[in-house]
């Protein structure tokens, strides 16, 4: 077959997502290492089929013919990041933001790879940039609720993911993540009412079911003070002996219709703990996936 063959099989085989084929016949291709955007093409096969080092080492290649693609460097960033070099990652997304400083997306990730180094100060100015360019990004306002939250600021964070959710409200991991949010000030119903949406919503968000699991029992932290101590088992100690019955008062922490000595025993073996901290919260990262050809 002729290259113009191979190139049309290859980008029929990308757009049905059958990567794997779409890679055998871009490398098909006549001097395929030299085009640029074959290069590109082959990397996101590489990269969808989580072959994230051989996709990194075509888009170099592509970067090395093409070195003002924005588009190239932004996935270089995407990928980076998900080999867990967020320093790397932050380099790319800035080259990609330098060719183009209207990406709303380029922000967005670089705001994510400064998350995963702790500097959410940072991150928050990087979301935004990106909020500015696109205030419709939904994940760009979920991110930085993320960001507010690692700084403690949970009524800030409150309002990025309701902008995160008025923009999208089918996205769960904003959702749950505001679930996290009003869990933090204490308020448990409003943070259930969250899971279930994000449940709903995607009833495989494991993190959801787990945090909705941590607020029906508040983690053991019968006062709901947000610590685990003397007043959590001073409280059982009152009801001592009482018979319960759905729904369970908190003093019942097994909820197994009595307050006995087996109370004392879960809170106990949490006793000092956060209650809270088996709770997780999602950020989101955009990839290009599709670069039209010229």
């Amino acid at each position: 077959m002729s290259s113009t063959v191979y190139a049309i099989c290859a980008f029929e085989c990308y757009r049905n997502h059958e990567y794997i084929s779409a890679n055998k016949l871009f490398k098909s291709i006549n001097d395929f290492e030299k085009d640029d955007l074959i290069l590109f093409y082959i990397a996101n096969c590489y990269v969808s089929e989580k072959q994230l080092n051989e996709g990194l080492s075509c888009l170099n290649k592509s970067i090395e013919i093409d070195n003002q693609n924005s588009v190239f460097w932004f996935n270089k960033g995407f990928v980076l990041d998900g080999l867990g070099k967020s320093e790397e990652a932050i380099n790319a997304y800035n080259e990609s933001i330098k060719i183009d400083p209207n990406n709303s997306d380029a922000w967005n990730n670089k705001g994510v790879a400064l998350s995963n180094l702790g500097k959410s100060e940072e991150a928050i100015n990087a979301y935004n940039e990106s909020i500015k360019i696109d205030p419709n990004n939904s994940d760009a306002w979920n991110n930085k609720g993320v960001a507010l939250s690692n700084l403690g600021k949970s009524e800030e964070a409150i309002n990025a993911y309701n902008e995160s959710i008025k923009i999208d409200p089918n996205n769960s991991d904003a959702w749950n993540n505001k679930g996290v949010a009003l869990s933090n000030l204490g308020k448990s119903e409003e943070a259930i009412n969250a899971y279930n949406e994000s449940i709903k919503i995607d009833p495989n968000n494991s993190d959801a079911w787990n945090n909705k699991g941590v607020a029906l029992n508040h983690g053991y932290d019968v006062n709901k003070d947000c610590v685990i101590n003397i007043a959590d088992l001073t409280l059982v100690s009152i009801h001592f002996g009482e018979i319960t019955k759905p729904p369970y008062p908190d003093w019942d922490v097994n909820q197994d219709g009595v307050v006995n000595v087996f109370d004392f025993s879960n809170i106990s073996k949490h006793y000092g703990q956060d209650p809270f901290s088996y709770r997780t919260i999602n950020q989101k990262k955009s990839n290009v996936e599709f670069y039209n050809p010229i």
